[in-house]
């Protein structure tokens, strides 16, 4: 059983990089290649650059990841293989974007991704990019996919660390930020509009299909997650529910 947790963050966090790859044994490279060059066949995908982790300290007053370097092709397989010790074990931002009008912000993945259709928070795999020494800004990496999938910038300091989603085998750990927007579920889909539109001026595709508001109460939570149960990332529906419930504990 993977036993998908939500907690709230009640620690510092960091994510610091190690400085080296991940080796993989010869026969889960071999085979991590083979599928690599089967689905990419029509050279859809860049096997660039991905973080695992290898280590995790918990103090008192901090949580701290050690991540190594390995490759997409290597999350690929991870995803749907089990390499037991030498699974991929990705970390990534999310984000929950709440507009002035109480909706939370989700994005359906777009049909030149790896998710096609699939409905989830805005974020996405931390990256080189975000690496200050040896340490990677958090912040840094989840206002990069804001502005990356719907086209708007937030300030950094509105950013609050809220949650921390996990699994039973540390597979897929997310670090969940919160963000009261100043702008209302109207204002966020026209400049999402825009920025398709600019998008494919540059004949570049989106990463989301569109955007899908969802009020802030028990009732639109619930109806949406069973109308839309079938194209859900895993975290979404204990984490929207973690959110009913710690408003009304509020």
């Amino acid at each position: 059983m993977n036993n998908l947790k939500i907690q709230k963050v009640k620690k510092k966090i960091s994510v610091t990089y190690s400085g080296t790859s991940t080796i993989l044994s010869v026969e889960n490279q071999r085979k991590i290649t083979s599928n690599w060059n089967s689905i990419n066949r029509k050279k859809r995908y860049f096997n660039g650059d991905i973080y695992t982790v290898n280590r995790i300290c918990s103090t008192q007053n901090e949580i701290i990841f050690s991540v190594n370097k390995t490759d997409y092709a290597h999350y690929l397989y991870s995803n749907s293989h089990n390499l037991q010790e030498e699974d991929c074990k990705i970390i990534f931002t999310s984000v929950v974007l709440l507009t002035n009008d109480n909706k939370i912000i989700l994005g359906k993945m777009g049909t030149s991704t790896s998710s096609p259709g699939r409905i989830q928070c805005i974020g996405g795999n931390i990256d080189a990019n975000d690496l200050e020494e040896n340490k990677f800004n958090l912040r840094n990496s989840i206002c990069r996919e804001i502005n990356e999938e719907i086209g708007i910038s937030v300030p950094k300091n509105k950013l609050t660390p809220a949650y921390l989603k996990t699994d039973s085998y540390m597979k897929y750990t997310a670090i969940i930020f919160w963000i009261n927007l100043d702008k209302s579920w109207t204002d966020i889909k026209n400049l999402f509009q825009r920025h398709t539109n600019a998008l494919s001026n540059m004949n570049r595709l989106p990463e989301l299909q569109n955007l899908l508001p969802v009020n802030l109460n028990e009732e639109s939570i619930s109806d949406f997650c069973k109308e839309n149960k079938n194209h859900l990332v895993d975290y979404l529906p204990p984490l929207l529910n973690t959110i009913v419930l710690d408003k009304k504990n509020t």
